[in-house]
């Protein structure tokens, strides 16, 4: 039996322009790498999937339904806060993408 509420929290980002998910999804593995090795989150996954979720619109909706078919989620906390270097306007079609994926 799951609690009333589950909610996860994963830095998200979808597009369908591929090279630009390429170039997010290496920045963030890079990310991981120093973090880990730095010792400021030692033993952190360097898989961006086990803490992110960064796709075409498809491979975002059926993560989704993974968590709440697997996990139980609720509520899905949408982050960036480790994507840098991107349009302002792309994490806007990103959102507002994630919350028609959502809905």
């Amino acid at each position: 039996s799951y609690p009333d509420e589950i909610p996860v929290m994963r830095t998200v980002f979808v597009s369908e322009d591929t090279s630009l998910l390429s170039r997010i999804r290496h920045q963030l593995e890079e990310q991981a790498k120093q973090m880990s090795t730095s010792g400021i989150r030692k033993g952190m996954s360097l898989h961006v999937d086990d803490w992110a979720i960064i796709g075409e619109p498809g491979f975002v909706r059926e993560k989704i339904l993974f968590y709440r078919e697997n996990l139980g989620m609720t509520d899905l906390i949408v982050t960036r806060l480790r994507i840098g270097k991107v349009d302002p306007e792309l994490f806007e079609r990103s959102l507002a993408t994630i919350a028609e994926l959502t809905s």
